[in-house]
């Protein structure tokens, strides 16, 4: 209720009947109060961090997941 998603569309997302689209996962993540990458499973967090990538990749992280232009939208060349 709190991402205002259909109980079936999460359903059908859940069961691998439709791909969750990225807007879909942001809008949950967003309403669990987690990252996309923690909804996701993010692989690899604890060779991230031992190799200290992880403090370059965050801030673009964060951006992606700041990222919330309309699908339609379209930009002039």
């Amino acid at each position: 209720m709190r991402a205002n998603v259909s109980k079936s569309l999460l359903s059908k997302v859940e069961c691998g009947q439709k791909p969750a689209s990225p807007s879909l996962i942001a809008t949950c993540a967003r309403a669990l109060s987690v990252t996309t990458s923690d909804l996701l499973g993010q692989p690899y967090t604890q060779e991230l961090r031992r190799e200290r990538l992880d403090e370059v990749i965050q801030p673009i992280r964060v951006s992606m997941e700041n990222w919330d232009i309309p699908l339609d939208w379209q930009v002039p060349a």
